[in-house]
């Protein structure tokens, strides 16, 4: 049986990350070899960073895939609505997408890093988690530099883990961010 992991093998990938936050996380991961490709396989923005903020398909398309890269393109879309169109336009259809969710917000991972699933669901009904998050940690929970500081690749891996079995997967193609990590403990 294969993966979604398989589906990067031979290809150049570009990461759309949905905020800042998503950034970190796959940067995080990717600089530490979790991820079924490496940096050097990824289209970089225009800071030269393996990760690119998401935009609207059609600008994307213009912007990176009329370029010519030295293997197949695959776009990795990791955001937190399973709602969001991202309809390349006619001359890309052939480019494939896969789309990894943070459901509600990518925020949930912090919720679960700090033991805080109890009392996230007392309030869970009327508080988004990056509000909840903010409330306990401070506003910057959505500041780089502290992302960076915040997440350790061990820690990340098992709050990624953890929302995966907690997850209810609405879509029989719905991808969280554990179907990328390779199987068993992260050394």
């Amino acid at each position: 049986m294969s993966s979604i992991r398989d589906l990067f093998s031979g290809h150049v990938v570009a990461i759309l990350c949905e905020g800042s936050a998503e950034r970190i996380v796959m940067e995080t991961l990717l600089d530490q070899g979790l991820l079924p490709f490496t940096a050097d396989d990824t289209i970089t923005d225009d800071w030269d960073r393996p990760t690119i903020l998401r935009m609207p398909a059609a600008k994307f398309a213009r912007i990176y895939l009329e370029l010519t890269y030295p293997r197949p393109v695959i776009v990795l879309r990791v955001l937190d609505s399973v709602h969001e169109k991202f309809a390349l336009p006619a001359a890309f259809r052939d480019v494939p997408v896969v789309s990894c969710y943070t459901r509600p917000e990518i925020e949930r991972l912090i919720i679960l890093r700090e033991g805080w699933e109890s009392e996230w669901q007392r309030v869970k009904s009327r508080t988004k988690p990056s509000d909840f998050c903010k409330k306990r940690l401070g506003a910057h929970i959505k500041q780089e530099e502290w992302l960076r500081d915040y997440w350790t690749p061990e820690e990340l891996c098992k709050a990624i883990r953890e929302y995966d079995t907690i997850h209810q997967r609405t879509r029989d193609d719905e991808h969280t961010l554990a179907d990328l990590l390779p199987p068993g403990p992260i050394a």
